[in-house]
């Protein structure tokens, strides 16, 4: 039976978080920023990816709302519960952690303050178009004579930001070997 994480999360800045998501923090350079763990801070899509994730669903309010709010839903993998907050390189610098959803001086009742939050149909599509990509590559991948020199655990160690991995290397093997730009 397949198990579906129900995720939320307050966002510090919904549009940092959404850009963060999609794309990590890119160093500048070709790379990625690290966490304080160093880890390379690759973003919540790519780490979704490298965990397997077959399915994924993204939601969140406007940065003009009093709650900067993100949920996801995640058709998970693993038979485990794989928490967010520690596992994804960068994610804790990016929400907060005192247990509320937002403040606000206005007395209003709750639904209408989560009434913003909306299906991200970007976020979806990216994540989806992401994990046909991997998919591409995996399959090609199952021809012993078309391997990367990391294997397939090692494009998903790279896509999760694992310490010691060199995505941008392992992205551009796959681009070169296979014509699949991750």
């Amino acid at each position: 039976m397949p198990v579906i994480e129900i995720l939320a999360y307050t966002a510090k800045n919904i549009d940092e978080f959404i850009a963060f998501v999609s794309d990590g923090k890119p160093d500048g350079k070709g790379g990625y920023e690290t966490d304080e763990q160093g880890r390379l801070i690759t973003g919540v899509l790519d780490w979704l990816h490298g965990r397997g994730v077959a399915e994924a669903h993204f939601f969140n309010s406007a940065k003009a709302d009093d709650v900067q709010l993100f949920v996801a839903t995640v058709l998970r993998s693993e038979t485990y519960d794989v928490p967010w907050m520690k596992r994804i390189p960068g994610f804790e610098a990016m929400v907060t952690s005192d247990g509320l959803i937002g403040k606000t001086a206005q007395s209003a009742p709750l639904s209408n303050l989560l009434a913003s939050v909306k299906s991200n149909a970007d976020l979806d599509k990216k994540f989806t178009d992401g994990k046909k990509k991997i998919d591409d590559v995996l399959k090609v991948m199952e021809d012993p004579t078309n391997t990367l020199s990391v294997g397939s655990r090692g494009l998903f160690a790279a896509l999760r930001g694992d310490i010691g991995t060199d995505p941008q290397a392992v992205f551009d093997e796959v681009k070169t070997k296979f014509g699949i730009a991750l």
